[in-house]
């Protein structure tokens, strides 16, 4: 057998940039071997592009590319520049569907799976040595090697779409529909009230894109990059669109716009414009949840009143020193205060004006002694509060099993307060073995000196668990563990110990925990450990909550 692999690049550049058809043999040996432009990578081409290939094999008796009559493919012929971008003018309409020459240029035309054929004989055994071996096939006293090259050919992008409004379909516009903005009277007109949404659904099948745009010029969004979108109209008037799809592959790279054939006439809302709801956001701004988006405003802070009392016996009203749209959210008020206002007190807002309107034009109706709502911010991220950030508590980026002895410690989908997960503990019930989970050490908590904070968590007891018992909760830095118990609930295993005790609480159901803890020290970068104390059962834990208390002195 006599295998030899014999390619210079310098041959093979110069070969194809002429489209030159020859090559000679460079010695007296048989081999075997191929260059094409996909350069052995996957071959994947757009419709309309062509692909080079070139037979290298050497002392050939005969050669051939061939491709079947329906595969659309067509060989090219002369000069083709880097200048060229239509290829229809190179097609050698006397070539048919089978050339001997050493290098061809193949157009497609055809999208799908096409298929170019390389049947070469020897006089000799040969072998191509590639990403698969190919050995030469002995037939009527000559050696052959006949392999296909399989081509992927993607067609050119022909965006498909459908609009539909509360489910109901608006247009269908098929792949092979061309709309024109010249024949805009006759669209379809659908009216949106103003802040509604329709939805637009990409049907593109042709050209396999996998990227999209949908563009709406005073929409929310004005672009939009699902293949699916949901796009609100918050101005009125007419409006229309545009969609875009495209292949982000740089050797594939296509993209087709297409009008969407239809006016969307945005009118006002006929409901009337309300108050909602009030937030405390912070110690000195109250949020007002309207049931529109408000256009901007200036000059109304006079039309507000936020009276404040308390249980310390502060009975004031509070100054609006400014008011204003929130810059994220249109539907928001903002009533920035000049003094603060704190976590215990009762805050009640009244409006009394007649200028703010909404972005339709409709007045905000006037209110009086909203309640203001206190919530106060957890410093947990809500899926770490609530165990929702992992499958297994290994692969938690914030929780470890810290168990003692025999104690076990997991994340459950068996029970949960809230989500889907929560803490499921075991103890055996002997000393020194029990559940005990930890917040991974750093970043979970920042405790400052001195602050009381609220601590609340729910917690699942089993109807056969020993109710004798209780949890503990420690704060610790870095590699250090029970720092410093937080809370003080009078234990029953041992009173000179403090637990969060079990008895009187009820079995088989979630409930709360609340206590309050005042800081002792700066606590940065902390974490939490709990413990529960030594007496067999099981527990789940779930919705952890830490909070500053702020009460007004």
């Amino acid at each position: 057998m006599k295998n030899i692999k014999i390619l210079f690049i310098f041959t093979i550049l110069s070969s194809l940039m002429a489209c030159e058809p020859e090559y000679e043999a460079l010695n007296d040996y048989s081999a075997v071997d191929w260059y094409t432009t996909a350069f052995g990578n996957e071959a994947k081409v757009s419709i309309g592009k062509y692909m080079s290939y070139s037979d290298l094999s050497h002392q050939a008796l005969s050669h051939s590319w061939s491709f079947s009559d329906t595969s659309g493919c067509k060989f090219l012929k002369g000069s083709i520049t880097t200048q060229d971008k239509e290829y229809e003018q190179f097609i050698d309409p006397d070539a048919g569907n089978e050339s001997s020459d050493k290098t061809v240029h193949v157009l497609f035309t055809k999208e799908g799976m096409q298929s170019l054929r390389l049947y070469n004989t020897f006089s000799d055994e040969v072998t191509f040595f590639g990403n698969d071996t190919l050995y030469s096939e002995y037939k009527d006293g000559i050696w052959v090697i006949d392999t296909t090259f399989v081509i992927d050919v993607y067609d050119s992008i022909q965006p498909a779409f459908k609009v539909y409004k509360d489910d109901v379909e608006i247009i269908s516009v098929a792949y092979d529909s061309i709309p024109l903005q010249s024949e805009k009277d006759l669209w379809t007109e659908v009216e949106v009230t103003f802040g509604n949404s329709l939805t637009f659904v990409d049907l593109t099948e042709k050209g396999r894109p996998d990227t999209y745009s949908w563009e709406f010029k005073n929409a929310t969004p004005e672009i939009s990059e699902d293949s699916v979108s949901m796009i609100a109209f918050n101005s009125i008037g007419t409006f229309t669109g545009k969609f875009t799809a495209s292949r982000s592959d740089e050797d594939l790279a296509a993209t087709k716009t297409k009008i969407v054939p239809l006016k969307i006439k945005v009118v006002p809302s006929n409901e009337d414009l309300i108050f909602k709801e009030a937030n405390k956001a912070s110690s000195t701004v109250i949020e007002l949840q309207t049931s529109g988006g408000i256009a901007p405003f200036t000059g109304q802070e006079s039309t507000f009143t936020v009276h404040v009392t308390n249980p310390n016996g502060y009975d004031a009203s509070v100054l609006v020193s400014e008011a204003k749209v929130n810059v994220l959210d249109a539907t928001i008020i903002d009533l920035v205060l000049a003094e603060e206002i704190y976590n215990n007190d009762v805050i009640k807002v009244s409006y009394s004006g007649n200028e703010i309107e909404s972005l339709d034009e409709r007045v905000l109706e006037i209110f009086t002694d909203e309640l203001v709502a206190i919530n106060i911010g957890n410093i947990l991220d809500e899926s770490v509060a609530g165990f929702e950030d992992a499958d297994v508590l290994i692969n938690s980026n914030y929780w470890v099993s810290t168990v003692k002895g025999t104690g076990t410690a997991e994340y459950s989908t068996e029970q949960a307060a809230t989500g889907s997960q929560s803490i499921k503990g075991e103890n055996p019930g002997t000393s020194g073995n029990q559940m005990r989970f930890s917040g991974s050490a750093g970043e979970l908590l920042n405790i400052k000196s001195g602050v009381t904070y609220t601590v609340k968590y729910k917690r699942f007891v089993t109807g056969d668990s020993d109710i004798a018992g209780g949890d503990k909760l420690y704060f610790g830095q870095g590699t250090s563990t029970n720092v410093k118990q937080i809370n003080a609930a009078t234990n029953l295993l041992d009173p000179s110990q403090k637990c969060n005790v079990f008895s009187g609480k009820p079995t088989d159901v979630w409930y709360e925990m609340e206590f309050e803890w005042t800081a002792d020290k700066d606590y940065a970068d902390a974490y939490f450990t709990l413990q529960v104390n030594p007496k067999a059962g099981t527990f789940y834990y779930d919705d952890f909550f830490i909070a500053a208390k702020s009460d007004r002195p």
